[in-house]
């Protein structure tokens, strides 16, 4: 089977399995939500800020590079696992020896749930040579059936302890368990074979290539994890609480589109490197795809959001409204500007990601306390937007040097249709229907999604039938 063939197929695997996986965490999220406080899921999310902080000497980008890498599989493949879990266990011994200073100055809540997360995590990051073995073979199907099974006892052991009392520490199971099935299901699926010898010139090209993944990755932590260090330090728990829950929402355009295509682009991109114009068509039917679904769901995140999340997660969670209406912004930049950078990486241009974090990042420091300090969380917030959609347009500059980006088919006609959908909801909620909040919840989400899909018709429906065509066809030659 052709690489297209494969690609298509992995398309369908990665978005049962992610839907699937959205749906099963959404509604988790959503019942841990109406049983727990606030102040829980905010002790977890300073928590996971160290474990990331003490993290970045096992963020060399090997995952990436290992992708990228055509050379020698069995070598390439061994190095990976060696290199991998040495840098994750590195990461944990550091959590241990980070633990009593921590607890000077955090309660010791914070501290027992980053160190229970640091070990889970550590065993987690040695299956990572198994799962990249099978996405570089195309074999989404076994990885989505690992990943969403062990989500799913995640899940369901984690509920169940919220319906018995257990407070902190279902939130702690919850993501700790995950760690666990992970772990266990990849080293139950066939691995490859590997050697404990290290190849040093293979050694050395993961380390030479993770450089700049390193450097990037650390500039991504900063730009990402940064305001959580700011919220529950000098905010308290319970505002960390609010704008964790607000930051995984404004994640669905990410979690519904890029971590789909760009998990199976990034293989793909790699094995079609040396072919530009078939690059350029790919990304940018990818791009257009991208936009066209983020808009809406960003729309609904900052039109809809009080009364959703009245709706889901009940009164108590109100204080996040403001928050998520200003991360809507935040929601669509993070889809594009990931799909640019697995682009870059899967291309070798690991370095150029590395400059346009790095420079995101010395602005996060920066102006994140001031705006804090003036504007509270939401300062936080608009910080992170502005940082953002700086990033996207460096990253796309960058990009466009690369190959051709068709920017006005891709972003001009999905912005026209949104302000379109947005002028028609303000005057679809002037009219002041009454109804149950159930009902009133339901008829705004539909009304945006259909004046969005039925203006985008009208407007662009060429160029949406002609990918619908191209897309149908693929699956027809899988078939």
């Amino acid at each position: 089977m052709g690489v297209g063939k494969k690609a298509i197929r992995s398309t369908i695997f990665v978005a049962i399995g992610t839907y699937s996986s959205v749906a099963v965490s959404f509604a988790t999220s959503i019942i841990l939500a109406r049983l727990l406080a606030p102040e829980y899921f905010g002790i977890v999310a300073l928590g996971g800020f160290f474990i990331e902080l003490f993290g970045r000497v096992r963020e060399f980008g090997f995952d990436q590079a290992l992708v990228h890498r055509q050379k020698d599989p069995e070598k390439a493949y061994s190095t990976h696992f060696i290199l991998n879990s040495f840098a994750f266990f590195l990461s944990f011994l550091l959590s241990l020896i980070a633990s009593p200073i921590l607890l000077k100055f955090y309660d010791s809540q914070v501290v027992v749930v980053f160190l229970i997360l640091s070990f889970l995590l550590f065993l987690k990051g040695t299956s990572q040579t198994p799962r990249i073995y099978l996405e570089k073979e195309l074999a989404f199907g076994r990885v989505v059936l690992i990943d969403f099974v062990a989500l799913l006892l995640s899940c369901a052991i984690s509920v169940s302890m919220a319906f018995k009392g257990y407070t902190l520490s279902a939130v702690v199971a919850h993501t700790g368990l995950l760690y666990l099935f992970t772990f266990i299901g990849f080293w139950l699926t066939k691995p490859p074979k590997l050697s404990l010898k290290l190849d040093k010139e293979t050694a050395f090209w993961f380390m030479k290539f993770g450089g700049f993944l390193w450097i990037g990755g650390f500039a991504t932590f900063v730009l990402f994890k940064f305001n959580d260090f700011l919220a529950g330090t000098f905010l308290g728990a319970a505002v960390l609480g609010y704008y964790s829950k607000a930051f995984n929402l404004a994640q669905l355009p990410n979690s519904f589109v890029t971590s789909i295509a760009s998990r199976v682009a990034l293989p793909t991109y790699a094995k079609l490197q040396g072919e530009k114009e078939k690059l350029a068509d790919g990304f940018n039917l990818i791009l257009r795809n991208i936009v066209r679904i983020s808009v809406p769901i960003a729309l609904i995140l900052f039109l809809v959001s009080g009364r959703f999340v009245l709706l889901l997660f009940g009164e108590k969670w109100l204080p996040m409204v403001p928050i998520l209406r200003v991360l809507s912004v935040y929601a669509f930049s993070r889809a594009i500007f990931d799909d640019a950078g697995a682009f870059l990486t899967a291309i070798g241009r690991p370095n150029v990601v590395s400059k346009y974090l790095s420079l995101q990042a010395i602005l996060t420091i920066i102006i994140s306390p001031l705006l804090a300090w003036k504007f509270g969380v939401f300062g936080l917030t608009l910080g992170l937007d502005l940082v953002l959609v700086l990033g996207v347009l460096l990253a796309y500059y960058f990009l466009n040097k690369e190959i051709k980006v068709d920017f006005l088919g891709s972003f001009f006609p999905s912005f026209l249709v949104a302000i379109i959908t947005t002028l028609g909801f303000y005057f679809f909620e002037s009219l002041n229907i009454r109804g149950s909040l159930f009902l009133l919840t339901a008829l705004d989400i539909f009304f945006v999604l259909m004046v969005y899909t039925l203006v985008s018709f009208i407007l662009n429906g060429k160029s949406v039938l002609q990918d619908l065509v191209f897309l149908k066809n693929k699956f027809k030659a899988v078939e």
